[in-house]
């Protein structure tokens, strides 16, 4: 894209541009463009901020999200607690407020956003589209809370271990739960993080791992709603193939690393 005099555009106008680079992906909201995968809806979330709205209907700001929405869960209005990676970019002139942080301005949209959307592909590339590989979900997931600095949110283990009872895949789920046994070694931080007891929440665990056919009833309930059911559908590709880390650096970054 050219570089020419910035036209401030309004926020559908954006939201529109983005969604035609992604067109496996099906609007979803106003917000949100999604497919669904297996036992998630995941997709992009275009978020504007609303404390710098203007009064001709312009907001200042927009970023660009990655989510993932379980849809074991039956509850939308418990869904805004899934999963969240936010598109980062090292070019310091995009910065506000937060370091890092890719809020791209309006009017500064038509100049940026070649590059935005450069960097939004190679963060999301891997799992977006028709066919996405199980390795680069797990392997998605584990870098987006590396990235966050919270590898040990109870929210990625449930993430990974759903996908596993879902798939019926042994690796995935021994590998999750490997991975909560590691956790042992810092409870007290994890305790902190999430806000309730190791022991109790290990248990819940084992429940939910427990329960696959709720797990799969649920899904199949979820998938019926209207604007669920007109999605674009994925599928997770090399499910057999799939091995867990066994490099024991590996094992430790997945667990501590902060990069």
């Amino acid at each position: 894209m050219a570089a020419g005099k910035p036209c401030r555009k309004n926020y559908r106008e954006i939201f529109e541009e983005w969604h035609a680079e992604f067109p496996f992906l099906e609007r979803y909201s106003p917000t949100t463009m999604y497919e669904r995968v297996g036992p998630f809806m995941m997709g992009l979330r275009l978020e504007r901020d609303e404390d710098d709205e203007d009064k001709t209907g312009y907001s200042n700001y927009y970023r660009l999200f990655y989510e993932i929405v379980p849809l074991w869960i039956t509850d939308p209005k418990l869904w805004g607690a899934s999963f969240m990676d936010e598109l980062r970019i090292e070019r310091r002139k995009w910065f506000r407020k937060v370091s890092r942080q890719a809020w791209v301005q309006y009017w500064r949209h038509d100049l940026l956003f070649e590059e935005t959307l450069k960097a939004a592909k190679a963060q999301y590339r891997t799992v977006i589209g028709p066919t996405i590989r199980l390795v680069d979900m797990v392997d998605f997931i584990e870098a987006a809370y590396k990235r966050s600095h919270d590898n040990i949110s109870s929210i990625r283990f449930k993430l990974e271990l759903g996908l596993g009872v879902y798939l019926n895949n042994e690796a995935l789920i021994n590998e999750v739960w490997r991975k909560i046994e590691e956790v042992k070694c810092d409870v007290d931080r994890f305790e902190y993080r999430n806000g309730f007891g190791y022991d109790d929440w290990v248990n819940k665990m084992h429940e939910f791992a427990g329960d696959r056919a709720g797990l799969m009833a649920n899904i199949e309930q979820n998938c019926t709603r209207p604007r669920i059911a007109r999605l674009n559908v994925g599928e997770f590709t090399e499910v057999e193939d799939y091995r867990p880390k066994t490099n024991w650096r590996d094992r430790l970054s997945s667990l501590f690393s902060k990069a």
